[in-house]
């Protein structure tokens, strides 16, 4: 459903991806791995049409993604930021149901299938008792939430998610990684997010890319991906896989690695 060719793109002449060359399948959950400043956030902005390549192509859906109206690109693929610049002075609701807005325009009223989207995706993220707060009068972590329910709103059939852990506790990062793993298996969803706990990465997806210096170091399962190896060579530290419940496997940090 997503593929790059030769894809580089960067700010001010500085190059940020080099010669990215992937393929998401449809129905795979996949993350993005990478140590800080690797290219993460910049591949999922330009795959989403939000910022430009310098080179190279994308295609959604077989189709160059620059061929798409921004209207019609919204109806396929759903994008959600790392974070907020500032907090919009909307309502839960208000929020989540512009998810809709791809398919009925800016000043159309929601029609009941619209309004039927928006009040599932506030119930699978347990924010009934908030759709009537002010964004501004929640915590970050429930503003990530409402955040996230708008793109499920939104209904598409890709979702790119650039951290949508960011502000979660513990309980509602692992409750948020199961919706969206029974959301994919249910719907066969394709969903490529940015996470930066290896752990939830290892676990819940069915493929791992790890981005080092704006290329592609490895692509593959996450058994394979996120090995001793891999992690000493890109995130500098020392690991130790550990088998746990049935077939998972844990990482446990040890130690950075002495240069």
């Amino acid at each position: 459903m997503i593929k790059t060719e030769n894809l580089n793109a960067g700010y001010e002449n500085k190059n940020i991806l080099n010669n990215i060359n992937l393929q998401i399948n449809k129905g795979e959950m996949v993350s993005v791995v990478g140590p800080n400043g690797s290219g993460k956030s910049t591949l999922l902005k330009v795959l989403s049409g939000n910022m430009k390549p310098d080179s190279g192509e994308i295609f959604i859906n077989d189709v160059e993604v620059n061929k798409y109206k921004s209207k019609n690109l919204a109806q396929v693929m759903a994008f959600l930021p790392q974070v907020l610049k500032q907090i919009p002075q909307f309502t839960v609701e208000e929020l989540v149901s512009f998810g809709r807005f791809p398919y009925t325009g800016w000043n159309q009223s929601l029609k009941q299938e619209d309004l039927d989207k928006v009040k599932n995706a506030i119930n699978i993220f347990d924010l009934n008792n908030f759709e009537n707060r002010l964004l501004a009068k929640l915590s970050g972590g429930e503003r990530q939430r409402a955040r996230i329910a708008m793109t499920f709103a939104q209904d598409t059939d890709i979702l790119l998610l650039d951290e949508p852990n960011t502000f979660l506790d513990i309980s509602h990062q692992y409750k948020i990684l199961e919706i969206l793993s029974e959301y994919n298996k249910a719907k066969e969803k394709t969903i490529l997010m940015v996470l930066h706990d290896l752990n939830q990465a290892k676990r819940f997806s069915d493929r791992v890319i790890v981005l080092e210096e704006g290329k592609i170091f490895a692509d593959g399962h996450p058994d394979e991906v996120l090995s001793e190896s891999v992690l000493e060579k890109v995130f500098s530290v020392n690991v130790k896989i550990s088998k746990m419940e049935g077939e998972y496997k844990s990482i446990i940090p040890l130690s950075a690695v002495k240069n």
